[in-house]
């Protein structure tokens, strides 16, 4: 007997927690708890926990990322010349309702969109600042304040956050980065041994030599504050997928590992920091 194929999922907030400016695209499967007012777009497997709120300042977060309650991800900024770092200087009439036609828009220079790459975990209540690059691979603390961009398989913590030590090796980050293995189904990659990253990335480099490995190809959501759809014109579908991937394929813009100097400078500021915590 054929085996039924299971149509993939997508958990999303209530309404209510999706700002009226939202406009996210998402791929499915997703869970996503947050609150949403970015207008952008968030990759496959990905799970935000309930609690978490990522802002319109973030463009895209990728694929089989993990994001703990409390997160904060690209909250509006403030002006430090200005003034006042109070948001009426910009015109909004909340703050003039005495006397609206006051209210004279003013534009705050806008920064860098957050970009956030694929397979990265951020820890409960972490706060990811404007402007930010997040690398493949990378781990944010619990806690802790991200002011920089974060190189590709880095973990961060702090406040501001600072590199502790990287995930693996530089040949074992090279490696992953030319599997690019979140391009691919969970079950596809089902039977890895996961928990040995040399064989694992063995036996995936093997699959994928082999056509074993079936790419993602699931339906993509559009999503505001009034409905969620799925996108079915597939020029439309292919044109919002290629833009995440010139956002998110962080290897392809630069954002590399390290030199193997920088990484060791690296992990001995992690092992001097280390003893310095508690």
């Amino acid at each position: 007997m054929e085996k039924k194929t299971q149509p993939f999922k997508l958990a999303l907030p209530a309404r209510s927690l999706t700002y009226p400016k939202a406009n996210v695209f998402i791929e499915a499967p997703a869970k996503i708890g947050a609150h949403l007012s970015m207008n952008g777009f968030i990759g496959a497997y990905t799970y935000i926990r309930t609690g978490a709120s990522i802002g319109g300042h973030t463009k895209s977060i990728g694929r089989y990322c993990s994001i703990a309650p409390g997160v904060r991800v690209g909250d509006g900024h403030h002006p430090l010349d200005w003034l006042s770092s109070h948001p009426f200087q910009r015109g909004d009439a909340f703050w003039f309702t005495d006397e609206p036609e006051k209210a004279q828009p003013l534009k705050f220079p806008p920064k860098r969109r957050i970009v956030i790459g694929n397979d990265v975990w951020i820890g409960a209540a972490a706060l990811v600042m404007p402007g930010v690059r997040v690398g493949d691979g990378a781990v944010l603390a619990a806690g802790c304040v991200v002011t920089k961009d974060v190189p590709p398989y880095a973990i961060v913590a702090g406040v501001p956050a600072r590199i502790l030590r990287y995930r693996f090796e530089p040949a074992i980050i090279e490696r992953l980065h030319a599997a690019q293995w979140w391009r691919y189904t969970a079950s596809s990659l089902a039977g890895l041994p996961f928990k040995d990253i040399e064989r694992a990335l063995t036996e995936l480099e093997a699959r994928k030599r082999s056509d074993r490995l079936r790419r993602i190809d699931a339906d993509l959501y559009h999503v505001t504050r009034r409905s969620s759809a799925i996108v079915t014109d597939p020029s439309e579908r292919r044109r919002i997928l290629d833009e995440f991937a010139a956002h998110c394929d962080l290897t392809a813009s630069g954002n590399r590992p390290l030199p193997q100097q920088a990484l060791h400078a690296t992990r001995r500021l992690g092992r001097i920091v280390g003893k310095l915590l508690p």
